[in-house]
């Protein structure tokens, strides 16, 4: 395992599948050097410690600077399987209540909810 800011990235080779997923959202929700790279240059790395989610750290290539205000690297969450009666409910509710705190600046920023997922702010610890 490698660490980079106390973030633990797992070496785990990243699947062609998961890679073309996360480009895609990453094109899809982000502007500017986002939509210039292809899928091998953007950098992916899994990292550990999400209980039922799949955590991804997204970045740009050293080679292609973010322009203007767009985020340089983030956090791709994808929403793991969730069972019981109030699975959905529960993850709707924590989707709305990750959008507000995000639009008062009191948690990360969001850049995108899609089915399966969000894409958020990475804040490294450090």
């Amino acid at each position: 395992m490698a660490t980079s800011n106390t973030a633990v990235f797992l070496q785990d080779e990243i699947t062609c599948e998961m890679r073309d997923r996360a480009y895609r959202i990453c094109r899809d929700y982000l502007h500017g050097a986002w939509k210039l790279i292809t899928p091998h240059e953007m950098v992916i790395k899994q990292i550990s410690g999400g209980l039922s989610n799949l955590l991804y750290y997204c970045a740009l290539p050293a080679s292609n600077p973010p322009k203007a205000t767009e985020p340089s690297e983030v956090l791709l969450r994808i929403y793991g399987q969730v069972h019981g009666e109030d699975a959905l409910e529960s993850v709707l509710a924590e989707s709305v209540i990750f959008a507000l705190l995000s639009e008062r600046r009191l948690g990360p920023r969001l850049y995108g909810v899609f089915p399966g997922g969000r894409l958020e702010q990475f804040i490294s610890s450090e």
